[in-house]
């Protein structure tokens, strides 16, 4: 991306390197954006309200959709909702999720192993990473 993003109330920006120019990306009214995360390839972006949005490249799941299909536009992770999210990071072709209870989700390409699951793998929607459960986690890196 040769984007730079922000936010600010209930708006998502990113000013795009090329044209030097402000774009608004479009969430649904009234959320307040919490923390975004960025790769190469896709977005996430975490609510106030604990939602996760997703939006890129989807070609091993890491959108969380349940499905493989790249998404131009920012949505709404339906399998996070209930799990009251508070971190996201993305990695080129995966993605993870910390919950306010210390929980820790993966999805996207199992290569290497790296989503946690126990095989190489890929997952397109997030699940629990569960060798992590007897462990409260407050934060990941990819």
């Amino acid at each position: 991306f040769s984007h730079i993003f922000f936010a600010i109330r209930y708006a998502l920006y990113y000013v795009d390197l090329t044209n030097f120019c402000l774009m608004p990306w479009s969430l649904p009214s009234r959320c307040s954006v919490a923390e975004v995360a960025v790769s190469a390839s896709h977005l996430l972006a975490v609510t106030r309200e604990r939602e996760v949005f997703s939006w890129g490249s989807n070609s091993c799941g890491q959108l969380g959709h349940d499905d493989t299909t790249t998404c131009a536009v920012p949505r709404l992770v339906e399998h996070l909702n209930g799990k009251s999210i508070v971190k996201v990071r993305c990695s080129d072709d995966y993605s993870m999720f910390v919950s306010d209870n210390g929980l820790l989700l993966s999805c996207g390409s199992g290569r290497y192993g790296c989503l946690g699951h126990g095989s190489m793998r890929d997952c397109h929607k997030p699940r629990l990473v569960e060798t992590m459960l007897q462990e409260d986690v407050a934060d990941v890196a990819c």
